[in-house]
């Protein structure tokens, strides 16, 4: 697995342009992160647009998502992401871990493929002492855990504020 940290250096704003990505160590990536590979963004200077695929997405510092990025692993969120219309995040599991997610109007976050058994497919606020906040706002903004279960501050202080016809589909389908 290689670490890639977001830099925006191609000016594309585009996930999948290998210019826009360093690899371990600061190299320039000759290739965007990959489904077996880690993906720190980081403070974004406009949102990520396009397609992408990675193991793990990291969000860190204050990002915006305008595309359709898939973890196949988990997605981890530590700071303010925003999903800016039409967006859309892909993944078997989303950890709050600290700061915001906000969910905007034709946005959404789908939950999909392998689930442990008596875990959650999102964590509001991972972590003693963590705090986190859902916002799902907007028409058509959707949350879809695929009938799986959803766990709001069991670890810290967590808030899901869902308004403005937005939808949240949770259940618990463990077996």
């Amino acid at each position: 697995m290689a670490n890639f940290q977001w830099t925006g250096s191609a000016g594309t704003n585009a996930f999948f342009t290998p210019g826009n990505w360093d690899t371990d160590g600061g190299t320039p990536a000759s290739v965007p992160p990959g489904p077996n590979d880690s993906a720190t963004i980081d403070n974004t200077a406009a949102a990520i647009t396009g397609t992408g695929t990675a193991q793990v997405l990291i969000f860190q510092g204050t990002d915006e998502i305008a595309g359709h990025l898939v973890a196949t692993g988990a997605i981890p969120v530590k700071a303010q992401l925003t999903l800016r219309p039409g967006a859309i995040l892909t993944t078997p599991r989303l950890g709050l871990v600290a700061g915001a997610l906000t969910v905007g109007k034709d946005s959404s976050v789908v939950i999909f493929g392998p689930h442990n058994l008596n875990d959650y497919a999102i964590k509001l606020a991972v972590g003693a002492g963590s705090n986190a906040t859902l916002l799902v706002d907007g028409e058509h903004s959707v949350v879809n855990c695929r009938n799986l279960p959803m766990s709001v501050g069991q670890d810290g202080n967590g808030q899901m504020t869902i308004k403005n016809g937005a939808v949240v589909a949770i259940g618990n389908d463990d077996r």
